[in-house]
């Protein structure tokens, strides 16, 4: 049997081929010979080596050379080597009986959230409704306008199998906003839809009405939360008008693409009116009005219909005192009518 004997917490081992007993992180140090141990305090009880056990996961090496040890002295059958033990930290692990396994703990996931109501309110009264996708996820959306109890108009958006969010919208001067979808971003031929726009109109005075567009805001992470368009960091709106100037929204396609044009027609009184046009871009929810020259076409009673109204978009005119009359025919008609009248 080998023996040691712990001395000052010391190893005795048999010096048959040891030099030095290194046990991960222990510092072993060589010490004196065993008469100079007969001055140190009494020798604890002997422990067989076959009962030193490490810590989990430490490997034993016997015969491994110590840094800076001393060459011990030797005496007879044993070596006195005192060791010093350093602070051992022992990660934990399925090393054995008696270890702890550390279980991974996965933060439950936050749900998507965004300013306002997060569900349709009950007790307001609704408005339209439309269905679509709003996001581009492939998935039906639906938008409802309703009347809050703050009596203001709201859009409350519901994704498709997602999180709800909710603007308050206050277009014009009523408690209530019109809504439907426009396909802005429409590209013929394109593998994946975009997603449709929501085109919001409010109440103005007689023969005018504010407009707007929302969309789901792709900055805002997994909610998507419903905004609506900014131009230069405010919130984005215009005009349709028939009470002069005239404005309003024209779309045109070419190209496989759709334009959605700004018009403004003034007359000068003269018998000519100067129009401005200006085609709406946007980067997601940001606007930048491109414009498209001015130009000055001659007066007569089609101008407010043509300019001051929506026209050849999704959403049908606004006013429907006469019918649009095409621009390429308004001289000819213009001409007709005053022969006519007189």
């Amino acid at each position: 049997m080998v023996r040691m004997v712990a001395s000052r917490r010391g190893f005795v081992v048999s010096k048959l081929a040891i030099t030095t007993l290194a046990v991960s992180g222990l510092l072993l140090v060589a010490c004196g010979s065993e008469q100079e141990t007969a001055t140190s305090p009494p020798p604890a009880t002997p422990i067989p080596v076959d009962e030193l056990t490490s810590p989990s996961g430490v490997v034993t090496s016997i015969g491994a050379v110590v840094p800076d040890a001393t060459t011990p002295t030797t005496d007879g059958d044993t070596i006195v080597v005192p060791i010093t033990i350093a602070a051992v930290t022992i990660a934990t692990g399925p090393v054995g009986t008696g270890s702890t396994v550390a279980t991974p703990v996965t933060p439950a996931p936050t749900a998507a959230t965004c300013l306002g109501n997060t569900t349709l309110p009950t007790g307001v009264v609704i408005g339209d409704q439309i269905v679509g996708d709003a996001d581009g996820d492939g998935v039906d959306d639906t938008v409802t306008e309703y009347t809050g109890t703050d009596g203001l108009p709201h859009v409350f958006l519901q994704r498709g199998g997602a999180n709800a969010s909710d603007v308050t919208l206050p277009l014009g001067n009523a408690g209530t906003v019109s809504i439907s979808w426009e396909d802005v971003d429409y590209s013929l031929g394109a593998s994946v839809a975009p997603p449709k726009v929501i085109l919001a109109i409010g109440v103005g005075p007689a023969g005018s009405a504010p407009a707007t567009f929302l969309s789901p805001d792709p900055s805002s992470g997994s909610g998507r939360c419903l905004t609506q368009w900014r131009l230069a960091g405010e919130p984005f709106a215009f005009a349709i008008d028939q009470r002069g100037p005239f404005s309003g929204l024209l779309c045109d396609g070419a190209a496989g693409r759709r334009y959605y044009v700004l018009r403004t027609a003034t007359p000068d009184g003269l018998g000519a009116v100067s129009v401005t046009s200006r085609e709406i871009d946007h980067d997601g929810l940001e606007v930048t009005l491109k414009e498209l020259g001015d130009e000055t076409i001659p007066d007569d009673p089609a101008v407010q219909y043509n300019f001051g109204d929506i026209q050849n978009c999704d959403h049908p005119p606004l006013f429907a005192d006469l019918p649009a009359i095409p621009i390429a025919t308004t001289t000819t008609m213009a001409a007709s009518t005053t022969s006519i009248s007189g």
